[in-house]
């Protein structure tokens, strides 16, 4: 890419970005609600309030570039996964696809930073990235 993006092309990778966050809370809060193992609902909380913070710091750069772009769908207005139907109730098929998913979002969001390389925005889609590597490590261990 020749220059930083334009605004128009980073507020689109902001909002989908965001889009996929939001769904991830959801998600994660699916997993966390009925955990019943300390240590896991402890990662799983940090793990929320870590994507928590991260939709607000992608909405704060929304309003930065002036808003969200208008012909982006509400993010809230999709529908959510329900995780544990999808897994047929067993926990960990239901944590196998929730961590599928984090990483879906981590590579996702390192591929959009590279997309607007350039742009200040980049930087939290890296970090939005390791930090859910960093989150998701612990949710591995049996």
């Amino acid at each position: 890419m020749s220059g930083p993006p334009d605004d128009r092309t980073v507020d689109r990778d902001l909002g989908a970005v965001l889009d996929q966050v939001i769904s991830a809370i959801q998600e994660t809060k699916q997993a966390e609600w009925p955990e019943s193992d300390h240590g896991r609902r402890r990662a799983l909380d940090e793990l929320r309030t870590f994507l928590i913070a991260q939709a607000m710091a992608i909405s704060e750069a929304e309003e930065h570039l002036g808003g969200r772009d208008p012909s982006l769908m509400n993010p809230t207005a999709h529908r959510v996964r329900d995780l544990r139907t999808e897994a047929g109730g067993d926990r960990d098929a239901w944590m196998a696809l929730l961590l599928s998913r984090l990483q879906a979002v981590a590579a996702d969001a390192r591929t959009r930073a590279a997309h607007i390389e350039g742009a200040a925005e980049a930087t939290l889609f890296i970090a939005l990235a390791d930090g859910l590597n960093r989150r998701v490590a612990p949710l591995r261990e049996p």
